[in-house]
């Protein structure tokens, strides 16, 4: 059995919206120890989080304007991210 870490900070934040907690989950699924994403394809995090492929992609940009993750690269459809809230990201901030 397998079991992904998300942090408490975003469990427990009131200003998410329910899919946000649910794409953030589906990212941390991803992450490595440090909270660097490669993320898989918009298609695959919508399949996992149930969300339609547009709704993916529109909370990712949320996500992204409010601060939650970084995109730090983005070539040819692989995009990788940083999320913000994961508790070694915090420290370097």
């Amino acid at each position: 059995m397998e079991f992904v870490n998300i942090p408490k900070r975003i469990i427990t934040d009131m200003e998410l919206k329910p899919a946000e907690k649910v794409l953030l989950s589906v990212l941390c699924m991803y992450a490595d120890n440090s909270g660097r994403v490669v993320a898989p394809t918009q298609k695959i995090m919508a399949r996992c989080s149930g969300l339609t492929e547009y709704w993916t992609r529109e909370t990712l940009k949320e996500l992204e304007k409010r601060g939650y993750i970084k995109l730090i690269t983005d070539i040819a459809r692989a995009r990788e991210y940083q999320i913000m809230y994961w508790p070694e990201a915090d420290e370097c901030q």
